[in-house]
């Protein structure tokens, strides 16, 4: 029997103590006529290949029971890329919306695919979709992430060195797979939020091997706004090869500082992985901070614990985001005293039914100004398989990194 809770969507997990399976469950709301599953459920869409329709998302349409759901509409209702095309079903029509109709008890099914045409400006991870669906009544909300890769034979690689950096630093890119003895750009940084845009200037050629290295300074600020955060490297040249590369610009006062450090990094599906969060204020910073997660795959969950053992939060990654499931009497928001890093324990726990391959997260904390997040990648490989991990995913030159290989 459902018990009288919100409406959503709930994992629904069976284990025997060794091995697990999780299926997501939909509580209908009183006025809720259908309900909405995805395949594949966990959102993953593989980079656009320019010119190249993506794999298919399908979308099915149950109409509550002895209920007529009547027409629901698909509804794009934002894009970071204009440009691209969504296309429905066989027919592949190109339109923003999408109407289907279940009728009485019945379900249908409609299929979107993603398509990056010629002339589109490619991106490493910067591709967010907004998907609404509604029968005019009840809404429900879905986002899709990918990133763009120029089409076969146009990928060149490129790296920075360090990756995270402070402003006023030196940073190395290095790039290969470019045009023999071409010059290359680089196009301007640009802050979120702002106009303002650093362009470097410099003119870069190539070997004859296709190869360059350029030294740059990040600059203290854009504009008069203070570097922060993560930004990207986009190099390109005239015969229409691209690479991407990011960097993470570290401020000049920061109040808080995360770390994550785990033995492992990697595990069969049905498995668990165990991190732990250190968590620093700085600068006489005092007061509430709050642990954050995103990006969690439907499916999986996250328990925190403070070193004592005592549970502090509990997510869920579910197909519409991230949830922080209550605990009575506990809160993800802890009180803190300036110096003094505090730890976490994290434990991902992995059904048998979340397909294999790499996952990014991100773990951290936020105070009201500031937010510190560690990315983090899950491998999950299939049982009896072979799989290969780095941690971290990126360091400073003369830093450690464990290379981890399994099966």
């Amino acid at each position: 029997k459902i018990p009288s809770v919100v409406a959503g969507d709930y994992p629904i997990t069976l284990s025997d103590g060794i091995r697990s399976a999780t299926e997501i469950f939909t509580i209908l709301g009183n006025t809720d006529k259908y309900s909405v599953s995805v395949s594949p459920s966990n959102f993953l869409i593989p980079p656009l290949t320019i010119g190249t329709a993506s794999t298919p998302l399908k979308f099915s349409i149950s109409s509550a029971s002895g209920l007529d759901a009547g027409p629901v509409t698909f509804n794009l209702n934002y894009t970071s890329h204009p440009e691209i095309l969504l296309k429905w079903n066989s027919s592949e029509t190109t339109s923003n919306t999408n109407m289907i109709d279940p009728g009485f008890g019945q379900t249908v099914s409609s299929e979107l695919v993603l398509l990056a045409p010629t002339g589109i400006h490619e991106g490493n991870g910067d591709v967010v979709i907004n998907l609404d669906v509604s029968d005019g009544t009840t809404t429900k909300f879905y986002s899709l992430e990918t990133s763009i890769i120029p089409a076969a034979g146009n990928l060149a690689t490129c790296t920075i060195a360090p990756s995270k950096t402070s402003a006023g630093s030196a940073v190395t890119v290095f790039g290969s797979g470019f045009t023999a003895s071409s010059a290359v750009s680089i196009d301007p940084l640009k802050m979120a939020g702002t106009s303002s845009s650093l362009s470097f200037g410099e003119t870069i050629t190539t070997s004859v091997g296709g190869v360059f290295s350029s030294q740059f300074t990040v600059p203290a600020t854009i504009g008069s706004v203070a570097l922060e955060g993560s930004y990207e490297f986009h190099i390109s040249d005239a015969g229409g090869k691209s690479c991407h590369a990011d960097i993470f610009v570290i401020p000049d006062n920061p109040v808080i500082q995360t770390s994550v450090d785990s033995h492992s990094m990697i595990t069969e599906v049905g498995g668990h992985i165990n991190a732990t969060l250190s968590v620093t204020s700085q600068n006489e910073l005092s007061g509430d901070l709050a642990l954050m997660m995103t990006s969690l795959p439907p499916g999986v969950t996250a328990n925190v614990t403070s070193t004592n053992g005592t549970i502090i939060a509990n997510y869920h990654g579910m197909v519409s985001g991230t949830i922080n499931d209550p605990i009575v009497g506990k809160s993800n928001v802890f009180a803190f005293a300036p110096g003094s890093p505090q730890l976490f324990n994290v434990t991902f726990n992995i059904p048998d039914n979340l397909k294999p391959g790499p996952y990014n997260i991100k773990l951290g904390a936020n105070s009201t100004d500031q937010v510190r997040a560690e990315s983090l990648t899950l491998q999950i490989t299939d049982k009896g398989k072979s799989g290969l991990s780095t941690f971290p995913s990126n360091g400073l030159t003369e830093s450690q990194v464990s290379v981890e290989g399994s099966g």
